[in-house]
């Protein structure tokens, strides 16, 4: 049935000016009704075609144009914008133009170019029906699942090897009626943050997934924008490789962990090898130590030894002249200080008398060569022990006897005055004369002793630098070798005086008596003719 014209009723069809104004709220809302009213609910976005040929505004206050490709239907107060075409119950989906009539029981009659077409309102209430969704997973080769509805119960788990690095996801909501409006969006838990809607598209596909536990789950609405929540899901595990599974750290650990505990057995080993070699080594450094120790104490006996075989004289057992060099500076610096001590104390030291110092005594023996060359050696060799067995009982322990060489013996003195050293001189000459020595082969001999002493400090304290010990002991020697050219078997003493100055009795020729009779020295002895020597020459000066 083809139509011309249409006789519309006044009370249904609107004026120029409303209709003006229709078709511009239709306008607004098509072209914004998206935005306005937000994509949650999933309404169309316009009308179904930009032709409009037919437009009718019912008593619900719908507007429902008409267009060649079918029917929309427009509530201005809210923008909802539904679609109707032969999939929804409609005979055609093109309408004439203008052709359209409301019944007084409130149907919608359109004029299409093959049908009249005759809408109930009731039919385009919307479909609350949630869409069944169905989800399949697929490799590059073969389906792996398929899942329909969201049962997590049921839902199977795809298992990927680790050289599967692809996987996609296939998906379709079971509502055929306008399936192009259909709405989808899906998430991969584990992967995706937020949901992803894929527009047309009705696929997912991941690559080179890391190892872990998803679940992939797809929604759906249909075209009434009514959505299946709970939708479809797959769960899905990327298994590891082999290298990073369970028993591969596992090996990792027990490997590390054996060469960790054979790391610290050896270690132990060495530690324990270097303290048996510490400990060794401890002990061979201790018994080294008491080895170089015990050596070290025989050495220093040795060297004690060998000292004193070098201060002594080998056949008398005496102190021998290099001894004296050794010993002598302490004493020498011992009466120094002595000294120093009397002098500060204000002492006045006004004789020859002084004390305390030290003596050189020089005890030259007579007749020891007639015994030597006549009884021979030996006999010289025993005579000298028994002299040194008279000089030890007649001297002071304190005195120390020195073997001066060949038939001369030095006696060194401390703390002692000139009258303790001429007494000493007397017994000393007195003990050698009177003695009878053993020769051996029951021979007896006679010696005698010519003897020389001298004191240090030589001169009175103030002049106490005048000689050296050296000076005094050759002073010494020159009075013996007197005692001998004057008599022998006697002693004779030389003291320094006020008048002493320093002379050189190291010389060998010194004339005593003329010093004497200078004034220079004092001279005091046991034989008469040095003394009477000594008187003339005191006579013959005053």
């Amino acid at each position: 049935m083809r139509n011309t014209g249409i006789i519309i009723p006044f009370r249904v069809f609107p004026s120029s000016l409303q209709l003006g104004k229709l078709c511009l709220i239709l306008l607004v809302a098509c072209v914004y009704g998206s935005t306005a009213f937000g994509t949650q609910t999933a309404r169309p976005s316009s009308i179904s075609d930009n032709r409009i040929t037919t437009m009718f505004h019912n008593a619900d206050g719908f507007l429902s144009p008409g267009t060649s490709r079918g029917l929309s239907q427009l509530k201005p107060l809210d923008g909802t914008l539904k679609h109707r075409d032969r999939f929804n119950k409609l005979q055609a989906d093109e309408f004439n133009f203008a052709a359209h009539l409301g019944t007084n029981a409130g149907q919608m009659l359109f004029g299409g170019i093959d049908d009249l077409v005759m809408l109930d309102p009731d039919l385009l209430r919307v479909k609350t029906r949630r869409p069944d969704v169905v989800l399949s997973a697929h490799s590059k080769y073969e389906q792996l699942a398929t899942a329909y509805g969201n049962d997590e119960k049921k839902a199977e788990t795809i298992k990927l090897d680790y050289e599967d690095n692809f996987i996609i996801f296939r998906f379709a909501a079971l509502d055929h009626a306008s399936s192009a409006e259909n709405h989808y969006r899906y998430r991969l838990e584990g992967f995706d943050d937020d949901w992803i809607e894929p527009g047309q598209g009705l696929a997912a596909t991941y690559r080179s997934l890391p190892v872990g536990d998803y679940t992939f789950t797809v929604n759906a609405s249909n075209k009434d924008g009514v959505w299946n929540e709970q939708g479809a899901s797959l769960r899905l595990h990327v298994e590891p490789p082999p290298w990073q599974t369970f028993w591969a750290y596992s090996l990792y650990t027990l490997f590390f962990g054996g060469t960790l505990v054979n790391y610290k057995r050896t270690q132990n080993k060495k530690l324990e090898c270097i303290a048996k070699y510490n400990a060794k080594l401890e002990s061979e450094v201790k018994e080294r130590t008491r080895e170089l120790s015990k050596r070290n104490d025989e050495l220093k006996a040795l060297n004690k030894k060998l000292r004193e075989v070098s201060f002594t004289d080998v056949l008398t057992g005496l102190k021998n002249r290099r001894y004296l060099y050794a010993s002598v500076s302490s004493m020498v610096a011992s009466v120094g200080r002595r000294a120093e001590g009397a002098k500060q104390r204000g002492t006045r030291a006004n004789t020859v008398d002084i004390a305390p110092s030290i003596f050189f005594m020089m005890v030259d023996l007579d007749g020891f060569k007639l015994i030597n060359d006549t009884y021979g050696h030996d006999a010289g060799d025993r005579a000298l022990i028994e002299v040194r067995n008279v000089l030890e009982s007649t001297c002071r322990w304190a005195d120390t006897i020195i073997r001066w060489g060949g038939d001369e013996f030095m006696i060194v003195g401390d703390h002692t005055s000139t009258r303790a050293a001429e007494q000493l001189a007397e017994r000393l000459r007195c003990e050698l004369s009177e003695h009878q020595y053993q020769l051996g082969d029951g021979q007896v001999g006679r010696l005698s002793g010519s003897i020389g002493f001298a004191m240090y400090p030589f001169s009175p304290l103030k002049k106490s630098s005048l000689l050296t010990w050296e000076q005094v002991v050759a002073v010494a020697d020159h009075a013996a070798y007197a005692a001998k050219k004057n008599g022998r078997n006697g002693w004779v003493g030389v003291y320094g005086t006020r008048k002493s100055v320093w002379a050189d009795f190291t010389k060998n020729k010194i004339d005593l008596l003329t010093l004497a009779r200078q004034g220079m020295i004092d001279i005091r002895s046991s034989l008469d003719v040095v003394m009477e020597i000594v008187h003339q020459a005191k006579q013959g000066e005053v």
